[in-house]
């Protein structure tokens, strides 16, 4: 019996991703790339990298020209209903102790331009783990562990638009 309360416990404490958990989302082209925004929510990193591989996506990078960053925070900002309580994971992670180490974790690429929101970044220089999203409420990037799971954040995913011949 021991078990079966255990059994129960684990499958209800699991954070694995299926379609019938897909929070609200919009999606919308910006020059050649769709964008892919998971409604609010309370959802960790990794929670948010499998929800994006789940539909064929990876996280935002913000590496494709400066106005990227300005184009999809006006886009959440009008069409998401309540964009200000939530946090919007990318695939920025600091990779070493280093105050330079960040990179964009799907390309390798490093970030060139930071948007840091007032305050941030927040960890100490040296800190590792730490990994970034973008705030509609602190209008600007923020740090957070990678691992937290109680934040108030979703995601943005993206992948190129398929040319057709």
């Amino acid at each position: 019996m021991l078990w079966l309360l255990l059994l129960a416990f684990f499958v209800a404490n699991q954070q694995s991703v299926t379609l019938a958990d897909q929070p609200k989302i919009l999606r919308f082209p910006i020059n050649g790339t769709e964008y892919y925004v998971a409604g609010s929510g309370y959802y960790s990193r990794d929670w948010a990298i499998d929800h994006c591989r789940l539909v064929g996506m990876v996280p935002v990078s913000f590496n494709k020209g400066e106005d990227l960053y300005t184009e999809i925070y006006n886009y959440i900002i009008t069409q998401i209903e309540y964009p200000n309580g939530v946090g919007y994971w990318t695939s920025a992670i600091k990779t070493s102790s280093s105050s330079d180490s960040w990179i964009w974790e799907t390309t390798g690429e490093k970030v060139a331009k930071f948007y840091w929101a007032e305050g941030e970044p927040s960890f100490a220089e040296d800190e590792v783990g730490v990994c970034m999203m973008f705030s509609v409420q602190r209008q600007g990037w923020v740090n957070d562990y990678c691992k937290r799971t109680n934040v108030g954040a979703t995601i943005v995913c993206e992948k190129e638009i398929e040319q057709s011949e």
